[in-house]
């Protein structure tokens, strides 16, 4: 019977272990990376590693305590490969919910983020189904589950709180006048008949008053467009020239759809098409502190600047919500 638990344990370590690793390389893969890019220290890689180490260690403690169920931890591991494995699918391939579009998501990104939401659940509530394993059966899938539930909240106000401490830190409003460069601006919600929401306003008034100064060599407006409506970009340039038509040094990108790809069309297409320039981008500043992460994670040097956008208590804290989860998806799975 001994032997039976310590290879059961043998067993669950080593298939933890090998999530572990699946899950750094289908982080860098999400972004188009190898592993040469991986660094310890990044946010997302060292909470992953500190969750699975954990976790290690808890298989080792309780499976010779207490008597943990096989089958239902078989389960939950499976589910949890299952979980991600589709995930990593989804993301990489052409799924058929694009025709949806919600919360300024086409249906395909939702999915994938459904999929390693899934998956995160479900480890972790493998995590505390372990921790509470020495409770009375009756009471030890509740427990796991509302502590589950709970830590995924306090997660989200850590990345809220996250935001909020190193937002003012990342708006770098010093532009150098000895270098050139460059502003992107990043697309934001198109409203009806074409027209730029606030929040997408806001950037490209920013980007105007920069454009009068006489430091700003290049405007790229970024963003595509959502079914039925123009680009972000197209938008965002009508606009611009209507409150700065003199400065003409402006191109339009109108294939990204999320952050993640346009700090890739950064890296991709701008730096090597600009050496020596120096690259500031233009958001929210909620929004400033996932670029940062983003094109630390890319390894790249940028600088950001804030739009001017002012928020509603209402607004603020959907913006933050949708922010927060956004952030903490990175962190966890480079999506």
């Amino acid at each position: 019977m001994k032997s039976r638990s310590k290879g059961l344990e043998i067993l669950t370590i080593s298939l933890l272990i090998l999530q572990l690793v699946s899950i750094i390389y289908i982080k860098y893969d999400n972004q188009f990376l190898s592993l040469k890019y991986f660094e310890f220290f990044l946010t997302g890689n060292l909470l992953t590693i500190i969750f699975y180490s954990v976790l290690i260690f808890e298989i080792i403690f309780f499976f010779k305590k207490y008597r943990i169920k096989p089958a239902k931890t078989s389960i939950l591991l499976f589910l949890s490969y299952l979980f991600l494995g589709m995930g990593y699918y989804s993301n990489h391939s052409q799924m058929p919910f694009n025709k949806y579009y919600f919360f300024g998501q086409y249906g395909n990104k939702l999915f994938t983020g459904l999929c390693f939401t899934l998956h995160l659940f479900v480890i972790v509530y493998f995590a505390f189904y372990i921790f509470y394993s020495k409770t009375k059966p009756k009471v030890l899938s509740g427990k796991a589950l509302l502590s589950t539930v709970v830590l995924m909240i306090a997660f989200l106000l850590f990345s809220n709180l996250f935001i909020l401490l190193n937002e003012n830190k990342l708006n770098e409003k010093s532009i150098s006048n000895e270098k050139k460069n460059i502003l992107i601006v990043l697309g934001a919600a198109v409203w009806s008949d074409n027209r730029p929401s606030p929040i997408l306003a806001a950037r490209v008034k920013k980007s105007a008053d920069l454009s009068k100064s006489g430091l700003i060599k290049k405007i790229y407006f970024t963003g595509g467009n959502a079914p039925g409506e123009k680009s972000e970009a197209e938008v965002a340039y009508e606009y611009f020239k209507t409150v700065n038509p003199k400065f003409e040094n402006v191109e339009l990108e109108t294939k990204t759809s999320s952050t993640n790809e346009q700090i890739q069309f950064i890296k991709n297409v701008i730096l090597p098409r600009y050496p020596g320039y120096e690259i500031i981008v233009i958001s929210d500043s909620f929004h400033l502190v996932r670029i940062r992460e983003i094109s630390n994670f890319h390894q790249i040097k940028i600088k950001t600047v804030a739009s001017d956008f002012y928020m509603g208590i209402g607004s603020n804290l959907y913006n933050r919500l949708r922010e927060s989860l956004a952030l903490t998806v990175f962190w966890l799975f480079s999506i």
